[in-house]
């Protein structure tokens, strides 16, 4: 999918948020005046996730992050963005973007999208990056963790598969 364009009455409720982040330069007191509600939105659903038992959570096959110790991983993805050197980086990784995943950046939830889209990045040869969303809408897996049907894993294997097809012909 490419990047989240919101949609009008969101667009015009973040649009200083969105001007204030044009610059390579990201702080946390920053970041939590422009996202601070939206953060906590995603740490109180890690919280959710993780009042399931190990059982039901390893189902989905994503090895979520501590709510706990989000804040210091948001905090080091804004530091690690705020060194990016290449445009082609710089253009594309996003302060409100949220970290999820345990492995390294592997899972995404962004604060801009106002139903917390969940994505991964993939990186394509000749300097290419895609943000390839997994579910539009968080609600959908907050839903699902009583029903088992998502496997997030072969999901996002399958949506990658997709999109290497697409860039391989």
């Amino acid at each position: 999918s490419s990047a989240c364009v919101p949609n009008d009455y969101f667009r015009n409720e973040y649009k200083l948020k969105f001007l204030c982040l044009m610059i390579n330069n990201y702080n946390w007191d920053d970041f939590l005046i422009n996202w601070g509600k939206e953060f906590d939105n995603v740490k109180a659903i890690l919280y959710y996730i993780k009042t399931y038992p190990k059982s039901k959570r390893n189902i989905l096959k994503i090895d979520f992050q501590n709510p706990e110790e989000l804040e210091n991983i948001q905090k080091d993805w804004l530091q690690l963005i705020s060194k990016l050197t290449n445009q082609i980086d710089n253009d594309f990784f996003k302060p409100y973007w949220t970290p999820i995943g345990r492995k390294e950046y592997e899972l995404f939830i962004d604060l801009s999208s106002p139903n917390f889209t969940l994505f991964s990045c993939n990186y394509f040869y000749g300097s290419i990056w895609h943000k390839t969303d997994i579910l539009k809408d968080i609600n959908e897996l907050l839903i699902d963790l009583d029903g088992n049907n998502i496997d997030l894993e072969k999901l996002s294997s399958k949506i990658k598969e997709e999109h290497f097809r697409f860039y391989n012909e």
